[in-house]
């Protein structure tokens, strides 16, 4: 039988973010084919279950809801050995990396790998002692694997540009037969309310916008800590009656096809499934060229327009230039649908298994040894 036959997932979060719907798209893509995925979640609240449950992948959850729990690293033992996967995939964090890779090795999984969708930041030496212990560093995108390369001095290193189930974004129809550049445009945000996302910058781009089109409606879509003081920032910006704090929504071809421009105004990025997500649905992008965003992105202007971070005049002029020109609109729409065929979980899958295979291929290489051939 082909290698592998079972392949982990494992998280440790009950966030809804990019590394999540990775990660769970990843394990609805296996399904579809000979290699039969399971999710394990070390918290208690899964995000986006309901995909998961609806494409029949198993899931194990609460193995350990806090990282002091102390029948965790038991409970993860045992299942390990009685999911014997072929392959695990920790979704880097500290505690997935803690448990994960020496629970893994204990019980000789045949391949291990790290998967990180993120800069990390204090857990630094946590990345470096838990690399020693797979068998590769999975990075999202090749900017990304040059950053961790810096930071994993003696483990192998990849990069695996992730993708996600575009038919969730295209759910609503051909979104490219939206009008774009009309006289009420939607202009949206789509990131949890966090400093490194930047909502700020975002709303002093709007402000700006507005002075140029008077009927522009400006949504953020997202939620944390940093609301109320946004909300107050949009006030003293004169544009709260134009600004829609929305949530929590799901990010699928409903949503998107409320969207005239998607902005991202990060200050720090790795791969943002947000932009894959736009782009499935044909909406134009206009984001900060930070991380990995730029790759992503591909040729200048084709799906979209790149800016600086922290600079609002900047954003705002990107912003009013596609809706002002429907000509640039439509050929990044267009543009955007078809590099979205690069970023499917599909192909997310296949690269991951193809990943499995070429290390388990050169496990038993070195197990034989010139002497032994």
């Amino acid at each position: 039988m082909e290698f592998p036959q079972r392949f982990a997932i494992m998280m440790s979060s009950e966030a809804i973010g990019g590394l999540e719907r990775y990660l769970v798209d990843l394990a609805v893509a296996m399904k579809r084919t000979s290699c039969e995925p399971t999710l394990l979640n070390l918290k208690s609240k899964t995000p986006y279950e309901a995909d998961l449950r609806s494409a029949g992948v198993t899931l194990h959850a609460s193995l350990a809801p806090s990282r002091f729990s102390a029948s965790g690293p038991t409970a993860l033992l045992r299942l390990l050995r009685t999911c014997a996967p072929d392959v695990l995939l920790i979704g880097v964090n500290r505690q997935a990396m803690l448990l994960g890779a020496p629970l893994g090795r204990l019980c000789q999984v045949p391949v291990t790998a790290l998967y990180s969708h993120t800069h990390m930041g204090q857990h630094r030496f946590t990345l470096r002692v838990a690399a020693r212990l797979v068998d590769a560093v999975v990075a999202a995108g090749d900017r990304h694997r040059s950053y961790l390369s810096g930071l994993v001095r003696h483990g192998h290193v990849v990069s695996i540009c992730p993708g996600l189930n575009l038919q969730r974004t295209s759910a609503a129809g051909d979104i490219g037969d939206t009008p774009r550049g009309s006289e009420s445009p939607s202009i949206a945000i789509v990131a949890a309310l966090r400093p490194e996302k930047d909502h700020g910058t975002f709303l002093r781009a709007a402000a700006i916008v507005k002075e140029h089109l008077s009927q522009a409606q400006f949504l953020i879509i997202g939620d944390g800590a940093a609301r109320s003081t946004l909300e107050g920032l949009a006030r003293s910006l004169a544009i709260d009656r134009c600004t829609q704090f929305l949530g929590w929504r799901t990010v699928g071809g409903e949503l998107l096809k409320q969207i005239d421009v998607l902005v991202l105004a990060s200050i720090s990025e790795v791969f943002p499934a947000v932009i894959i997500e736009a782009f499935g649905a044909g909406v134009p992008v206009v984001a900060t060229d930070v991380g990995s965003v730029s790759e992503l992105m591909g040729a200048e202007e084709a799906c979209g327009l790149l800016v600086p971070p922290r600079e609002p005049s900047q954003l705002a002029a990107a912003i009013i230039r596609v809706v002002q020109e429907p000509g640039l609109a439509r050929a990044m729409s267009n543009n955007a649908r078809v590099r979205a065929q690069l970023f499917t979980a599909e192909r997310f899958c296949s690269d991951m298994l193809g990943l499995a295979r070429q290390i388990r291929a050169n496990k038993a290489d070195r197990a034989s040894g010139p002497e032994n051939r």
